[in-house]
């Protein structure tokens, strides 16, 4: 009886070109009798791969090294505004993974006439992470610079198709908006008399009883018995005295609610941590990077690839962003072995020792 195993290794080839892979080498332990055992070498056959380069004809300009095919919808929110607005721009992209060269979403700048229409943000696009795999999401912000903006016109998304073997374009559809004009102030605006202004004297008389009241003489000493009744029901009054402890109530509330935030973001990491302990000893190093990242960020542990764990790590100020990124992409292959289809000599035989050699 022959028992075989298989593990499937993603790789990418970073030149064109005539590429050896191997040959791979692995060890076991072979069991000969019952208390016995011996060390067992057995080495592969070397790979050739043939690397082409992708056609520079009909490349386009904003093409990005898209590699399948790949789709692109874009949601804006709200779209009932004022020019000068903040809209929310979300873009999903998604495609076959691993989703190598999806590290941002579309340049806008080069879409034509968006710039004439729309102010962009100078902090570009924003990942959040998505809970499925596949599946890429970038946010920012947009504003329409006139009223005459109707729609955000469709987006770009250049890929390259390796079974028809040309570029081919995804777009989003438009997004329709209703604008509404802002009346601006102007220097026009301003009133500007050149003649002398009428001087009103209008006659002093004394005022009515109340708390506004103003007495002379000696009865101003002798009176120390505060606001009068008439004087606290009146609605001046009654806001002036409750308006101050009003701020302040609401003050201590934004307060609490704002530590109230920071304390569950904190125990949203505590948390996280714990459960990516208890896959470390599980499931290995990988599928721990996975599930931390997964907790703290709000995301499922199998929609953490590769690029996203260099980003969320990144943005984490973790030193070792790139060491956890290039161990799940290795561990990414396992899930994703449909793309041996296309990998020349078929399928990258090896034993688990191969593998954490590799890792």
């Amino acid at each position: 009886r022959i028992r075989t195993f298989e593990f499937d290794l993603l790789i990418t080839p970073t030149r064109a070109g005539e590429l050896t892979l191997g040959p791979i080498t692995v060890s076991f332990d072979e069991r000969v009798a019952r208390r016995s055992t011996r060390r067992v070498f057995a080495q592969s056959e070397p790979i050739v791969i043939n690397v082409l380069e992708l056609p520079k004809l009909g490349r386009p300009d904003n093409f990005t090294g898209l590699l399948g095919t790949h789709a692109i919808d874009a949601t804006a929110s709200p779209t009932d505004v004022n020019v000068g607005d903040p809209i929310e721009l979300v873009v999903t992209i998604s495609g076959p993974e691993p989703m190598q060269g999806v590290l941002d979403g579309p340049d806008l700048a080069a879409v034509p006439g968006l710039t004439d229409d729309f102010r962009l943000s100078s902090e570009g696009w924003t990942f959040q992470p998505s809970r499925r795999p596949g599946e890429r999401i970038f946010t920012t912000t947009v504003r329409a610079t006139h009223d005459g903006v109707a729609r955000i016109p469709e987006l770009p998304l250049p890929f390259f198709d390796p079974g028809e073997g040309e570029y081919r374009i995804a777009r989003s559809k438009p997004i329709p908006l209703r604008v509404k004009p802002v009346r601006e102030i102007t220097a026009a605006d301003a009133v500007v008399s050149t003649g002398q202004a009428a001087v009103s004297r209008d006659p002093l008389t004394p005022t009515a009883a109340g708390v506004w009241t103003i007495e002379r003489g000696p009865a101003v000493l002798a009176d120390t018995s505060g606001l009068s009744d008439h004087a606290l029901r009146r609605p001046a009054v009654l806001v002036a005295l409750i308006t101050p402890p009003g701020v302040f109530a609401l003050a201590a509330a934004f307060a609490i609610r704002r530590s109230t935030r920071e304390d569950e973001s904190a125990r949203r990491r505590r948390r996280a941590l714990t459960s990516a302990r208890q896959a470390l000893r599980r499931a290995g190093p990988a599928q721990a990077v996975r599930v931390y990242l997964a907790e703290a960020f709000g995301a499922t542990p199998a929609a953490i690839t590769g690029a996203d764990s260099r980003r969320l790590l990144t943005r984490l100020d973790v030193a070792d962003a790139d060491a956890a990124a290039e161990l799940i992409a290795l561990h990414e292959a396992e899930h994703y072995a449909a793309a041996r289809a296309n990998t020349p000599g078929g399928v990258i035989r090896a034993t688990s020792t191969a593998g954490r050699r590799r890792a």
